[in-house]
Order: structure tokens, then C-alpha cells, then sequence
């Protein structure tokens, strides 16, 4: 088994990849919009990955909550209400347009933030644990 040796941060460094690339993202599809660069499928994506991943992070990291697994589910959730309002009405939340593909990277983002602190978790107690300590000496 392979223990981080140095308590390293996972929430952070979440946090600071994700929230840079979600501006990333919305640069670029700036660019697309202005006419500066050619669209790519992918463009449209990476802040609908990496914003919820961002959020999610950076609340973990706030947060001491006995009940963290509800964070992402509720940052989701919160994002998947907005496309589902534009699906069933005409106004516009998040671009005005309907996209499944969203609702699965918003997803998928949180839950990879989730994955990335619970992997954190464990290690920090794996190198706080007596046995882990006795073991080194």
C-alpha cells in the first residue's frame, strides 16, 4: 500500500486545479463567441466539470461536517435544477440551452472533488494513526 508521505492538501490543490481550469473554460468559449477560435466539443465542457468540482472543493475544505457525502449531492443537485428549469421552460439559467451532457459533468465533477477529499481522509489518518508512526520508526 502506498501512503502520501507529506500531508498534502488534496482540497486545495482541487480547489485551485479546478477553479483555473473552469476560468479556462470560460475563456474559451469566450473566444468561440467572439469569433476568435474554432468551437470544439470539449469547450463546452470543462467548466461544467471543473466549476462543480471547484465549489465542492473548496466547501470540503471549509467544512468539517460529519455528513460531507451531502455536499456534492446538494452542489449538483443545485446545478441540475437550473438545466432542468431550462428544459421545461424558456428561461435561461446556465446559457439557455438544455444539454444532458451538462447534468453529467456537474455530476462527475462533484464527485471527483468527493473522491479527492475522502482519498485525502484517509491518508491524513493512515499518517496520524500509532501504528502507521511505530511502523516508520
Amino acid at each position: 500500500r502506498y501512503i502520501l508521505k507529506m500531508k498534502i492538501n488534496l482540497d486545495k490543490i482541487s480547489m485551485t486545479v479546478n477553479g483555473a481550469a473552469s476560468i479556462v473554460g470560460e475563456g474559451l468559449q469566450h473566444l468561440v463567441t467572439k469569433g476568435d477560435i474554432d468551437y470544439q466539443p470539449f469547450m463546452g465542457h470543462i467548466s461544467d466539470f471543473t466549476f462543480p468540482a471547484a465549489v465542492t472543493s473548496y466547501i470540503l475544505l471549509r467544512t468539517n461536517s460529519k455528513n460531507s457525502a451531502k455536499i456534492p449531492i446538494s452542489i449538483a443537485s443545485f446545478l441540475t435544477s437550473g438545466e432542468m428549469v431550462e428544459k421545461f421552460t424558456n428561461f435561461g439559467i446556465n446559457g439557455g440551452t438544455y444539454d444532458p451532457n451538462d447534468i453529467a459533468c456537474y455530476w462527475l465533477g462533484a464527485g471527483l472533488a468527493y473522491g479527492i477529499h475522502k482519498i485525502q481522509i484517509i491518508n491524513f489518518n493512515k499518517l496520524n494513526s500509532t501504528d502507521y508512526a511505530k511502523s516508520k520508526l
